[in-house]
């Protein structure tokens, strides 16, 4: 019977001394699983603490049993075996798998690089879109400016014909001309702004009595000391009588009648070039109504010279 009792007493300090080494392993495979980093994601390790928590019941029970009745020792040993596998198993994997690997952070590197590239090369194709519709939108604007100016300048062109055409005066208009060309009007519409020059058909009404003033003068002075001259010239400035026909010669009437026709078809400086041909005494007689030709002449041909610079 002391035999007996000494061998149950033997088996039951070798069975404490496994369940202190059990114990003493899953103590330590805590610990372990407790120093691993947590993963984000976390694993799931439900099975494993369900492992455990079966490992640590069967270990009460082993504990709480007859040495005769423990749970065989390779039964214990095989599951602390694969308890020590899935740990290891842990620590060899990366830190958590939500963090990537030296590969996986090149990748994302790279990936992020080629994103920014992208960005910088939009936002530089931008700008340059930017600063091309800028300069298109200067060169539009400049063209709508010339536009309006050459507008502007087309309506005081008309507005300048009109009234050398009817001998009005036209200072608004050419005060506006000179801001639409943006320089000086030339002098010879600028004198004449405020009271215009004679149209056309006032200087022809206005010929013939100064034509026939400018005869009179011209015979005057060019009549010899021949009685008979000087009778026949007296009676022709009574009457007032000169050609209304044109005809050729030098005479001061011939001159005044091919005057006259040049008028009628509107060769102004025509009719001045023969005026001009009389004897001073017959242009003197003649000088208002030159004077008035000259300065329509000489406005008409400067607004033609500002309308074939400015293409209206």
């Amino acid at each position: 019977a002391s035999n007996e009792a000494g061998s149950e007493r033997a088996a039951l300090t070798e069975a404490e001394a496994r369940s202190s080494a059990a114990t003493a392993r899953i103590a330590d495979l805590e610990a372990r699983l407790a120093a691993l980093p947590e993963p984000s994601p976390a694993p799931d390790l439900s099975p494993l603490q369900d492992r455990i928590a079966a490992l640590e019941t069967g270990l009460a029970d082993l504990e709480a049993a007859p040495a005769t009745e423990a749970t065989p020792d390779a039964d214990l040993s095989a599951r602390l075996d694969r308890l020590e596998t899935q740990i290891a198993t842990l620590e060899a994997r990366p830190t958590g798998e939500g963090t990537p690997s030296s590969e996986a952070e090149e990748a994302r590197a790279a990936e992020l690089a080629r994103l920014r590239a992208q960005i910088e090369a939009a936002a530089a194709d931008a700008l340059t879109r930017v600063a091309s519709a800028e300069a298109e939108m200067a060169v539009l604007r400049e063209q709508a400016d010339g536009i309006v100016a050459s507008a502007g300048a087309a309506v005081a062109l008309t507005r300048l014909r009109a009234a050398l055409e009817t001998g009005g005066p036209y200072a608004d208009a050419m005060d506006a001309l000179g801001r639409a060309l943006a320089e000086p009007v030339p002098e010879a519409l600028a004198a004449h702004a405020a009271t215009g020059v004679e149209s056309l058909p006032r200087l022809r009404d206005a010929f013939p009595e100064a034509a026939r003033e400018g005869l009179r003068a011209s015979l005057r002075a060019t009549v010899g000391d021949d009685m008979a001259a000087r009778m026949g010239t007296f009676l022709r400035n009574q009457v007032g009588a000169r050609s209304i026909e044109p005809r050729e010669g030098d005479d001061p009437d011939a001159l005044l009648s091919r005057a006259e026709a040049r008028l009628a078809t509107g060769d102004l400086a025509g009719a001045l070039a023969l005026i001009e041909a009389l004897p001073e005494a017959g242009q003197e007689a003649m000088a208002g109504w030159i004077a008035s030709a000259r300065a329509r002449m000489e406005a008409v041909s400067a607004l033609d010279a500002l309308t074939a610079a400015t293409d209206f």
